[in-house]
């Protein structure tokens, strides 16, 4: 029977109509639907996430509700790019760490208005560029309940209208926050205390090529498939933080290493007895077991003496160890 029920609920290959309406989507290509009334923020509610996809393109549908605020629709593509952090970007920028997903496209809109946002691709850790060749359509205005409608042609994430990465999996979600570098009072699908923290490791999860062949599947109901993943916290640590070698004569060179045991940001610093930095080094996305490395050539430019290398993890942990330069 569960068989017989999915193939009946099947869609896929289904094109939609960008024209703004949600009623474009079947019912079963509603892969998330939000508690109408959890938000923080009254008059700002997102409702439900749609998804679906023909052969050449993705489609996503966002029913919301903003009032003075911005509404944002972020997508792990699946390509091992974006980063973990979308605080620092030139668009949108907002106070948000994803663990176990990374932020690789990015729609927004402020107070129901298109002409203020649209969709980008995340580029770099703070660059972001219009995504060549989607498709927004938004019927929405401020403080009324809306509907948005994206088309994604695969050739503009992956480079080709035929194929696409082999078991590719496409990660969602929605959030509502107010101006630059704030967080949000709104998340679907639902984030632990997302009122007050900025962390997101709840989102969806879309399988969209499971025979793993780099096309995607067809007869497939999208809700029937998609999950609700939560990256679970765990204590963030950082382990084999070392020095190739802690005496670096001049011309010659450390390699500093470390591993984290979770999602996180990092940022490693050389400061000198006076506490002045000399060296920096940013790792936007860092990873699990990962191994991190940077290197540091003692090129004559500082003096001879004491230094010390400082690991800063998520603003959580600092480590230091010493370093002598010999010139």
């Amino acid at each position: 029977m569960t068989l017989i029920l999915y193939f009946l609920l099947s869609t896929t290959f289904h094109t939609i109509q960008i024209d703004g309406n949600l009623n474009n989507f079947n019912a079963d290509e509603l892969v998330y639907k939000d508690a109408p009334n959890d938000s923080y923020w009254q008059g700002n509610e997102i409702y439900g996430i749609y998804c679906t996809w023909d052969r050449s393109n993705i489609y996503l549908g966002l029913s919301y509700k903003v009032q003075n605020n911005a509404v944002l629709l972020i997508m792990d593509a699946g390509r091992q790019k974006g980063v973990n952090d979308i605080n620092n970007l030139d668009w949108y920028p907002r106070n948000f760490q994803f663990y176990g997903m990374n932020a690789d496209i990015i729609f927004a809109l402020w107070n129901g208005d298109l002409s203020t946002g649209g969709i980008r691709e995340i580029t770099a850790k703070d660059k972001t560029n219009p995504l060549n060749g989607a498709e927004v359509y938004n019927n929405g205005s401020s403080g009324d309940s809306s509907g948005v409608i994206i088309r994604i042609p695969f050739s503009s994430l992956y480079g080709d209208s035929s194929y696409v990465p082999s078991n590719l999996n496409i990660k969602l979600v929605a959030l509502i926050a107010a101006g630059d570098h704030t967080s949000g009072g709104d998340a679907a699908p639902d984030n632990e205390n997302i009122g007050a923290s900025s962390a997101i490791r709840t989102y969806i999860d879309i399988p969209m090529d499971t025979n793993k062949d780099s096309v995607v599947d067809d007869n497939v109901c999208p809700s029937c498939v998609t999950r609700i993943d939560t990256y679970p916290k765990i204590s963030l640590k950082i382990s084999d933080f070392s020095l190739s070698q802690n005496k670096v004569e001049r011309n010659s060179n450390t390699t500093i290493s470390f591993k984290v045991t979770d999602y996180t940001f990092a940022k490693l610093y050389i400061f000198n007895r006076q506490g002045v930095n000399i060296y920096e080094k940013h790792f936007e996305n860092c990873v699990p077991s990962v191994n991190y490395t940077a290197i540091f050539t003692n090129d004559g430019t500082f003096p001879e003496g004491i230094y010390f290398v400082v690991l800063d993890v998520g603003d959580i942990i600092r480590i230091k160890k010493p370093l002598v330069l010999v010139q």
